[in-house]
């Protein structure tokens, strides 16, 4: 295993799964130690055992919602005494309600902010003192939507685009304190369905269609990348972690895509080509016939 990262300590939000629990265990290998928190408890548990039989020891997780201002602090207070400085920092947490604009409610508005954006900020503010006095870095999970967005996104891609101006500022403002700040924008990242989905699907139904998903409408998402092939977190990870490690010493400012190419020729945004890829509308019809179904049966 590297020790790139050792005697290093990195900060993470929203690793219970995902890319989040990648970039964990990518640290983990990495020689980091790592202190990460989650609202899933048993996504929270399921990253600590995997971190452990990697690297004992390297690890503690804290239960939080990164929707809350004070959810860094519980980071903080779980972050054992031996661990070594922070040096690093990565905004992970993220959710996307999904919806029409019409149907955004204000709460939904507020809240994606508050995780995608306002929880960086939080983050940012309460690490930087250890991060300028050891010159660490900061990384931020972005997303290509920022830059080739689609429709029932308008909340998701305002908060990527408000993380994307703070990280460009940021870059140049702590520059000269030897604080680094750059951006991974990840494509269509396949591991199970999308996140929205989680709370739109009854728990009842969730089997199904976490089943349905992957036998009918995940190659749809490989094959509107140019690369043909769905991406992996750990993918996501190995990148964000360069650009976290001191191989990227020189780099600052840097919103890199990790994304199949799809940034590139915009094969997935492109009107002309949708109806070649309507995954969204049978996720939504097949939902629908679910639910209808679930209601008669219920009477």
């Amino acid at each position: 295993m590297s020790s790139r990262f050792h005697q290093q300590t990195v900060w993470i939000s929203g690793a219970a799964r995902g890319i989040g629990r990648a970039l964990v265990l990518e640290l983990i290998r990495e020689g980091a130690h790592v202190v990460f928190g989650d609202r899933d408890t048993d996504g929270l548990k399921e990253t600590v055992a995997l971190a452990e039989a990697i690297r004992p020891d390297h690890v503690a997780a804290a239960q939080c919602d990164f929707s809350q201002p004070d959810a860094w602090d519980a980071l903080e207070a779980v972050m054992p005494a031996h661990f070594p400085p922070l040096h690093g920092l990565i905004h992970n947490a993220g959710i996307n309600p999904g919806q029409p604009f019409s149907d955004t409610t204000a709460e939904q508005y507020e809240t994606t902010l508050a995780v995608n954006q306002h929880a960086a900020w939080y983050g940012i503010r309460k690490a930087l003192p250890s991060l300028r006095q050891n010159r660490g870095a900061i990384l931020l999970i972005n997303s290509i939507m920022f830059e080739s967005t689609t429709a029932k996104a308008s909340a998701y891609t305002a908060s990527k685009g408000a993380l994307a101006g703070m990280a460009r500022s940021l870059a140049v403002e702590l520059a000269a304190d030897g604080v680094r700040v750059n951006s991974v924008l990840p494509g269509y990242i396949m591991l199970e369905p999308p996140d929205f989905y989680r709370s739109r699907v009854p728990a009842a139904l969730w089997g199904r269609f976490n089943d349905a998903f992957h036998s009918e409408w995940e190659p749809f998402f490989q094959n509107a990348q140019p690369l043909r092939t769905a991406g992996t977190p750990r993918e996501i990870a190995r990148a964000g972690v360069f650009l976290l490690s001191a191989d990227a010493a020189f780099i600052t400012g840097v919103e890199l895509p990790v994304d199949g190419g799809i940034s590139r020729v915009g094969l997935f945004y492109n009107p002309m080509l949708c109806k070649q890829f309507p995954w969204t509308d049978a996720m939504e019809a097949w939902l629908a016939d679910q639910l209808k179904m679930s209601g008669r049966l219920s009477r």
